[in-house]
């Protein structure tokens, strides 16, 4: 499907459409959970203490173990329940 879609935007007449419909996407895919948590502990203020760190990291650790570490919006309701 998206190779079907990347090559529509490719024939697009407006070159710069297509390139920023898929950067846009790819931006989008790059937000994974571990991402997620690398940007929570950078912008809290106490995202430096290793205790918080630790205790920010435990759940996410073991959602990224037991599920994967997938784009925040791939997640459903099923992947809450394993």
């Amino acid at each position: 499907m998206n190779r079907r879609l990347d090559a529509f935007e490719d024939e697009l007449e407006c070159g710069a459409v297509a390139k920023h419909d898929r950067t846009k996407r790819q931006a989008a895919a790059d937000h994974s959970l571990s991402a997620a948590l690398k940007l929570y502990l950078a912008l809290h203020d106490k995202g430096t203490q290793a205790v918080f760190i630790r205790d920010a990291t435990l759940p996410i650790k073991a959602v990224i173990e037991t599920i994967g570490d997938l784009p925040l919006q791939a997640y459903t309701r099923a992947h809450a329940r394993t």
